[in-house]
């Protein structure tokens, strides 16, 4: 998610509709590829890209370091649950089609085709469970970090969220009683 999701998310927030057409199209690809660098500035984008280098090249960091990051990794949860709880503060849920569509596709549906898939591949049990649990984990917080951030769809995300806590009591629930876990 960090890797690839996030990035591609923050270069896609970051560039405006674009249209091709002959008169402008130097113009609008010209934007788009500052964009793109633009959103590589963010730490958000490069910090993901430039761990997972690290660590394929088996590059560790000294003791010192590692317990910076995480200190910096622990308080990013409740950071991230502070700024959810002003969001929804301020965002006050509103439930619509849109909101129940997401939530349930992300705590219901991916969850269990997930686990269809993998059912049907013969993946070893452990990892079914593990997989299944993981895909079910409520909305994260940084989807609605991203739609503040950016002014886009910002209500239906924050609804979504809530939602999503709510609903996922429930599915996880239903998960690890089906999964016997």
């Amino acid at each position: 998610m960090n890797v690839v999701q996030v990035p591609l998310t923050v270069i896609l927030l970051s560039t405006d509709s674009y249209e091709l057409s002959a008169s402008n199209k130097n113009r609008k690809i010209n934007n788009l590829g500052l964009d793109i660098i633009s959103a590589f500035k963010k730490p958000v984008v490069w910090a993901p890209i430039f761990a997972l280098i690290l660590s394929l090249f088996g590059i560790t960091l000294s003791p010192i370091w590692q317990k910076n990051f995480s200190v910096l990794g622990g308080a990013t949860g409740g950071m991230a649950l502070f700024s959810i709880g002003i969001i929804l503060y301020v965002k006050k849920p509103k439930l619509n089609l849109a909101v129940w569509m997401n939530t349930l596709s992300r705590t219901v549906f991916v969850p269990l085709v997930i686990f269809l898939v993998m059912m049907f591949f013969k993946v070893d049990r452990s990892v079914i469970n593990m997989t299944t649990m993981t895909m079910g984990i409520t909305v994260a917080a940084i989807s609605t970090i991203f739609a503040n951030q950016y002014k886009v769809a910002e209500q239906e995300m924050a609804s979504t969220l809530f939602l999503s806590n709510i609903i996922s009591i429930f599915s996880m629930g239903l998960i690890i009683v089906f999964l016997k876990i």
